[in-house]
């Protein structure tokens, strides 16, 4: 037989999936980035008026762990940033190593022909446009178009070999 006693309403539980992710990994950003307490609660504070995450939404806690990367911090088990010097070393290089190939190739326009093969590839529009990735790549088809034409036997002699 069913009780009648009137069951007490049950408070509603906050969201709990991926909270103790987005914390631990909140803690290991801020570990990164070597913030003591004071100034990792006074930034907690100034971005959500919260001192502490277990009192953050879901967003908030997005929110926090979002702008802890833009300061440098890596997200947990990710490979670590280079120094942004390293990166504009080795953009620099890339892009010299694309102008060196391109003088070896010797098109016109060299611009419009870089232009065109980022284009074709869907790297980007522009070269100007081109990270680190994008500029290894084209340095490859740059090399690779450089040995075919170094290596190409000459249209005329070929068809005298096929005769």
């Amino acid at each position: 037989m069913p009780s009648s006693k009137p069951t007490p309403a049950k408070a509603a539980k906050p969201a709990t999936s991926g909270r103790g992710k987005y914390i631990k990994a909140i803690h290991t950003k801020v570990t990164q980035l070597g913030l003591d307490d004071a100034t990792y609660r006074a930034l907690l504070q100034a971005r959500t008026g919260k001192s502490s995450c277990k009192d953050m939404t879901l967003t908030e806690l997005g929110a926090i762990s979002h702008y802890l990367s833009e300061q440098g911090a890596v997200k947990p088990g990710s490979a670590p940033r280079q120094p942004a010097a390293n990166v504009a070393q080795g953009h620099a290089a890339l892009r010299a190593r694309v102008d060196s190939l391109l003088l070896q190739i010797g098109p016109a326009d060299a611009d419009k022909y870089v232009n065109s093969i980022c284009q074709r590839n869907g790297w980007c529009s522009h070269i100007n446009f081109a990270d680190a990735h994008i500029l290894h790549k084209l340095v490859g088809a740059l090399s690779r178009t450089l040995y075919g034409r170094a290596t190409a036997t000459p249209r005329a002699s070929r068809a005298a070999h096929t005769r």
